[in-house]
């Protein structure tokens, strides 16, 4: 009667609705997907909540659950591999219907079992050995495109501030890290160990602002600056002002991601389509969890470099 049958009288379904109206009847809507063998709930595994980059990737997957008439669970593993397997296990014990996967910490041959168990989407990550669909930017040309603009500019002495270099498990800055690599071998640039910053957080602004006391104690400084983050960018940027230091004039500060913060600064940047990503990797893990084909099943979505008035 509810899901509109086509043999059901005129008669019968007004008297079922004046019912309802009186009785002010709620549909149990984990009734409604226990009955069609679903949980009504998909998993989104990201790193952390209170970043950014994950309130506009939060807003595209919550869009197109509400269309779907789904619940997400949010699940934080703030870069720890051990909690991302343990996040996963919810689609091995069918307490969701499927995942989406941001930023893949474990190899592949530690997701995989899981995969297996069910429907799940890898969003800003790409795996090459992975047999799911993936959604992502490209981060090695993203980066490399920002590095290239710094040397063109004339810029040598180029520091860089990602996540540690030796985490070959990070889709999104071990790809980051090797186009610095790169870009500064073709330049006949060679990197200098104390322009890398790899111990300071690279995640918000008081991270940037420690980058910016780190540098400022250096005799010899570098004149550009390549982060992974917009919010670390503008730390930087809030204390080299605070000191005097002229941006760009004095040091070139480059950011990531195309954040809010990024335009009001006026910060130059990498944009990325965050919430595009979201909403394109949850269509996908529907599709999935529906039985219907999806092609392509990796899916690039777009960057750009984005000039700004701190280079």
């Amino acid at each position: 009667m509810l899901n509109g049958h086509p043999y059901v009288s005129e008669r019968s379904r007004l008297a079922v609705e004046e019912a309802i109206r009186q009785l002010n009847y709620t549909p149990n809507s984990s009734a409604v997907h226990l009955k069609r063998g679903k949980t009504g709930v998909i998993a989104a595994i990201i790193k952390r909540i209170d970043h950014p980059f994950m309130s506009g990737l939060m807003q595209g997957i919550g869009e197109v659950a509400l269309r779907k008439g789904y619940q997400i669970m949010v699940c934080q593993t703030r870069l720890q591999a051990r909690e991302e397997l343990r996040f996963l296990h919810l689609l091995q014990t069918k307490q969701v219907d499927g995942i989406l996967l941001e930023d893949m910490q474990n190899d592949w041959k530690e997701v995989a079992p899981y995969a297996a168990c069910g429907s799940l989407v890898l969003v800003n990550s790409y795996e090459e050995k992975a047999n799911v669909p993936m959604v992502y930017v490209n981060n090695y040309n993203g980066a490399r495109q920002a590095l290239l603009h710094l040397v063109e500019k004339g810029h040598r002495a180029i520091a860089v501030c990602l996540a540690k270099r030796n985490n070959t498990l990070c889709t999104v800055q071990g790809p980051r890290w090797r186009a610095y690599q790169d870009v500064l071998a073709e330049a006949g640039i060679e990197i200098n160990s104390r322009y890398v910053f790899e111990n300071v957080g690279t995640s918000n602004v008081l991270s940037g602002k420690e980058l910016f006391r780190a540098i400022r104690e250096m005799s010899n400084k570098p004149t550009a600056l390549f982060t992974g983050s917009d919010q670390v960018a503008a730390g930087f940027i809030l204390e080299a002002q605070r000191h005097g230091v002229r941006i760009p004039e004095d040091i070139a500060v480059v950011g990531f991601d195309n954040q809010p913060i990024a335009e009001l600064m006026d910060i130059t940047t990498v944009y990325q389509p965050t919430r595009e990503m979201g909403e394109h990797a949850s269509e996908i893990l529907f599709r999935l969890i529906e039985g219907s084909p999806v092609d392509p099943s990796v899916v690039e979505m777009p960057h750009q470099l984005v000039v700004r008035s701190t280079t």
